[in-house]
């Protein structure tokens, strides 16, 4: 903002001192080009919002509701650059939330023409069939449009449910069976159609009616709906049915908005003050409704009226979107407030994306409204737009539960098994040693630790270049070979190829430690990944908690190299099971592809010029600017550094901790090598008892978090469990510590590090939920920036561990452990709480542009 600040404080000085220079000397273009390499015309900027316009300018008003005014059709004519916002197919209000919303390459692409004597309403996808269905508003038209997606290229189709579902408006999926509302009321064709809900499984064609009246009232018009995590239908009613010859019966009931419960059939009034009542959508955590009043769209409702006259507009009429909080408990709404006036005829369908963006088809395009009801995108058409979302399987978010769960227990368990092999190596120290012929603690422990250096170094160089060809490439490459190398440990007799081969399969086996996150992006919403991301962190933290328990085992009745086979033989199993359960799930790889498949089959999907994201995977300067993406974050962004240096700390201390803990058992306490690893339970259960309660309690104060900030999330709502990282390392820490000191009753030491084992994981799960929630776009790549300190960390705390407890002693060792802790378990959270939105919004990664 300062580059326009500066001016304007000049601009004032001047006045003040002469009255001679007007402000409307400023000859800035109202309308110019977008930062981020968009195409100009096709998208502009409007400057300062267009609070300004010099001279004279009219806004055309008619009546016509086919010709209503819009923003592009007023006259400017002392504003010549507003000639290219007349035709933009991108207006952009808020530059920064713009490019985040558009992408990097953004078009308007018309797929089917259609006939239709008033419009198209009621989109939604059918699972089951793999179609879209939407409705054709048109004067008894009973049958349903649906694009057949199994179908290579897609075919439009009518159905007829049985019996008919006549002029729907609206349509949501629900657990098996798409719900209508509808504005068809009339008897022809041998059916009686009333307005109300309906549902129909699209398998088998049948329909059922779930409302059709209030009480003996016909409804005017049951125009769209929302349904609530208890299955409560929340939905309009206006009164337009029989101005489009849908509804014969003139109206019975005052517009309002009701609430429905199937399962007892109560039909409730729960708002009764919009004019016309039309589009409703809940929030995403379902405690914001948003309505739309289409008031502004008038009508004559008198049934002496014959037949009834069109639909009018009147620019004075109310054309709003309000915003209500929803009681879950009470299912009441409350504190009504206008959200946005619409710019260009009414806001008819509205839907609200899992960000808080408010997406609204209005007359002449669809308008993107921020969390906050500022507009940030107008999508301009020459046609009045309902907006359209599609889901399906190119959306891994709308997948069933199933498969996206059948993607994320595949990463899981990628995750697991390498730094499970990490460790392996702790209980046949000795043995290897032996063999290849390896001397003194530094060099035992580097059998370990050059595995997690190579496993640092990867993401840096794995994690961008996901993003360009996409995370199951990567990770199932990758897999495989660190199957090959890991076999191959197994194999070799010396000293400098073993090491070679450690570093080179923890390189290779190293990308689930950063796609990991990205595909969990890319799989759930905001409030649905904490249980994700808590089975996903606990690989990394248990795996190397797991692993030296069966190595213990295997070491005792075999040679040290079936642990590597071993583990190569689980890798082998994952590994099938990822080549056909592992699907791609990063959306611009998705949509490249699509766009691929589509101008093979000859059908036109944007302009050649702005295929930004296909370029990318085939020039080498820009392949070079992705892999250099994560080290330039990790150097340019605060937030990445604070974080790191945590994420660092954390599983430094948990390498640490797993690289000394077979020697505490054996030599403090005289446990035999199989009977020790066993105490590597306490560790795993720790980090396992963390992540199942952590993720939980995460998403809670989330969502506490952002009901308090008038359901605007912020990635700082995930900073407050962090300071568990406080309490729980220290304590841990120095009765773990200080028990081993003294050699007190063996439960101790185990409690202790079940103590900070908890803690570590909650830690490290913050973390990664605050830079998922972050960097969206990015978020492989700043999850790679974090590999760089963390692996430091796993690759220095080890290395040093038998010299620091040499030297201190357990108790000592561990109170110093403990005091870093505390300092820098209270400090992250608190820097990310007051700082980090000034850190965001200065980021150009954290609104997601292009570029480096």
């Amino acid at each position: 903002m300062r580059p326009l600040t500066i001016p304007l404080l000049a601009s004032t000085a001047l006045l003040a001192a002469s009255q001679q220079v007007p402000l409307e000397l400023d000859e800035s273009p109202l309308a110019a080009p977008c930062s981020g390499g968009y195409s100009f015309p096709a998208i502009v900027c409007i400057r300062n919002r267009g609070a300004v316009i010099r001279g004279d300018w009219e806004r055309p008003v008619t009546n016509d509701l086919a010709h209503a005014d819009t923003f592009r059709s007023t006259n400017m004519p002392h504003e010549p650059s507003f000639r290219h916002v007349q035709d933009a197919d991108f207006v952009v209000w808020d530059e920064s939330r713009g490019q985040h919303v558009l992408g990097p390459a953004p078009a308007v692409d018309f797929v089917f023409t259609t006939k239709g004597l008033l419009s198209h309403e009621a989109p939604v996808y059918s699972p089951e069939t793999n179609e879209l269905y939407f409705a054709r508003l048109e004067h008894r038209f009973l049958a349903q449009l649906a694009v057949d997606l199994n179908a290579d290229p897609p075919v439009l189709r009518e159905k007829t449910a049985n019996p008919p579902i006549y002029g729907a408006t609206g349509a949501r999926y629900r657990k098996g069976l798409i719900y209508f509302s509808t504005l068809g009321g009339d008897d022809f064709g041998g059916h009686s159609c009333r307005p109300g809900i309906y549902t129909l499984n699209a398998t088998s064609g049948e329909s059922r009616a779930l409302l059709n009246n209030y009480y003996g009232y016909y409804f005017n018009g049951a125009d769209d709906f929302d349904i609530d995590a208890d299955g409560h239908i929340w939905f309009t009613d206006n009164d337009y049915g029989r101005a489009v010859r849908l509804n014969a019966a003139a109206p019975q009931l005052n517009p309002a908005t009701y609430r429905f419960d199937p399962a007892t059939g109560l039909v409730t009034v729960v708002e009764d003050t919009l004019r016309e009542p039309n589009g409703a959508q809940f929030s995403p955590d379902g405690l914001t409704l948003y309505l739309t009043d289409t008031g502004a769209g008038e009508t004559v409702i008198d049934a002496a009226v014959e037949p009834a006259p069109p639909i009018q507009y009147n620019s004075t009429g109310k054309r709003s979107v309000y915003a209500y909080d929803v009681d879950p408990v009470r299912k009441v709404l409350g504190n009504k407030r206008p959200f946005y006036q619409s710019m260009q005829m009414v806001p008819d369908g509205i839907k609200v994306s899992e960000d808080g963006y408010v997406v609204a088809g209005t007359g002449g395009g669809v308008i993107v409204l921020s969390p906050e009801g500022e507009p940030v995108v107008l999508v301009q058409t020459n046609f009045t737009a309902d907006p359209l979302t599609l889901v399906g399987k190119e959306d891994p978010k709308a997948w069933h539960t199933e498969k996206k769960w059948a993607v994320a227990i595949v990463v899981s368990c990628y995750g697991l098994i390498i730094p499970a092999t990490a460790a392996m190596v702790v209980p046949a120290f000795t043995q290897i040693s032996h063999d290849l012929n390896i001397s003194g603690d530094g060099e035992v422990q580097l059998v370990m630790s050059v595995f997690l250096l190579g496993w640092g170094i990867g993401p840096i160089l794995v994690a961008p270049l996901s993003e360009v060809y996409g995370r199951r490439l990567l990770l199932n490459t990758g897999h495989t070979l660190f199957l090959i190398t890991n076999t191959l440990c197994g194999c070799v007799s010396n000293k400098s190829h073993f090491m070679l081969l450690r570093f080179i399969s923890g390189l290779c086996g190293s990308g689930p430690m950063s796609i990991g996150a990205g595909v969990l992006s890319d799989l759930w919403h905001k409030e649905e990944r904490g249980l994700s991301l808590s089975i996903y962190a606990l690989g990394p933290l248990a795996g190397p908690a797991i692993g030296p328990i069966a190595a213990g085992y295997i070491v005792g009745k075999l040679s040290w190299r079936w642990i590597f086979f071993s583990a190569s033989t689980f890798a082998f199993i994952m590994l099938v099971l990822g080549y056909f359960l592992l699907l791609e799930t990063f959306p611009p790889v998705l949509l490249r592809w699509k766009k691929q498949h589509l101008r093979a089959k000859g059908i036109f999907v944007g302009h050649d010029d702005d295929e930004v994201d296909e370029a990318k995977g085939k020039t080498l300067s820009s392949l070079k600017g992705e892999l250099k993406r994560p080290f330039v974050m990790l150097g340019t962004q605060p937030i990445i550094q604070t974080v790191a240096l945590l994420m660092g700390f954390l599983f430094g201390l948990n390498q640490l901790t797993i690289a000394t803990f077979e020697t505490l058992w054996e030599e403090r306490y005289g446990m035999p090598p199989r009977k020790a690893s066993l105490n590597y339970a306490f560790i795993a259960a720790g980090l396992t008892f963390g992540s199942q309660v952590g993720g939980r309690i995460n998403d809670k104060i989330y969502a506490h978090y952002k009901r308090r900030n008038n359901q605007t999330g912020r990635p700082e709502f995930r900073a407050p469990l962090m300071l568990a990282v406080a309490i729980l390392l220290p304590v841990g820490q120095l009765l773990y510590g200080w028990s081993a000191q003294f050699r007190l009753h063996w439960l101790l030491p185990d409690i202790g590090v079940t103590l900070f084992s908890t803690g570590i994981i909650v830690g490290y799960q913050c973390i990664q939920a605050y830079v998922i929630d972050c960097y969206p776009v990015y978020a492989a790549s700043a999850m790679g920036s974090l590999t760089l300190l963390r692996s430091a960390g796993g690759f220095v705390f080890p290395e040093v561990a038998p010299a620091l407890y040499r030297a201190l002693g357990y108790g000592w060792a561990s109170t110093l452990i403990a005091g870093v802790a505390g300092v820098v378990g209270v400090a992250a959270p608190v820097v990310l709480w007051v700082w980090g939105p000034r850190l965001r919004a200065r980021s150009p990664y954290a609104s997601g542009e292009v570029g480096l």
